[in-house]
This record gives C-alpha cells, sequence and structure tokens, in this order.
C-alpha cells in the first residue's frame, strides 16, 4: 500500500496554502501497488485522506490507521488481498501504533 498525493484536489489560488497546509489537507489516497506487474490503483473502501496513515501486519492479517482531516481521530480498515478495506474501529487522536497482545 502506497499513499498518493491528488495535485489535482490542491486549490493553488488559495492564499494559505503552503508546505504544511498540503501535508495537513485531504488530498491523499490509499493504494495498492503490484510490485511484480507495478500496476497500481486506489484501495477500496478508503476514502481521501491526509496520507498520515501507518500499516501494521498482526498475524498474517493487515490492518491500515488513517487519520482524519483535523487528526482528532483515526479509523483503521483492515485489508485483505483482492477486497474492499473493511473498516474495524475508529479511535480518538492521530495513533501510529498497533500491537498484539498476547
Amino acid at each position: 500500500m502506497i499513499s498518493v498525493f491528488h495535485e489535482e484536489r490542491l486549490d493553488r489560488d488559495d492564499p494559505e496554502i503552503n508546505a504544511s497546509s498540503v501535508g495537513n489537507s485531504e488530498l491523499y489516497e490509499m493504494w495498492t501497488l503490484d510490485l511484480e506487474s507495478l500496476e497500481a490503483k486506489p484501495l477500496e473502501g478508503v476514502g481521501v485522506n491526509t496520507g498520515g496513515a501507518t500499516v501494521h501486519r498482526i498475524d498474517g492479517r493487515t490492518f491500515v490507521m488513517i487519520p482524519t482531516g483535523d487528526w482528532e481521530s483515526t479509523t483503521v480498515y483492515e485489508v485483505a488481498p483482492g477486497k474492499k478495506a473493511e473498516k474495524r474501529w475508529t479511535t480518538n487522536g492521530w495513533s501510529l501504533q498497533l500491537a498484539k497482545l498476547r
């Protein structure tokens, strides 16, 4: 999975635009990339986001944690090969870590 910046969503006429606002705006999408064919496509089930996603593998399962544009919450999705991402839960704040207990 990769986070892809979508420049076409950027309002270049906005006088407040700067590097920080670009990094904190919902201008990104999660994509899957096949390393053999080099084909990439948007990850279904996850919408536009801030690009600050983290990916974790636990017991053979893949989870991606994506913060909201205001960084006040993070949604966790489970991603399986060839399937739409499934929302598992949302938590407060920008969460970066996911760990297996026991």
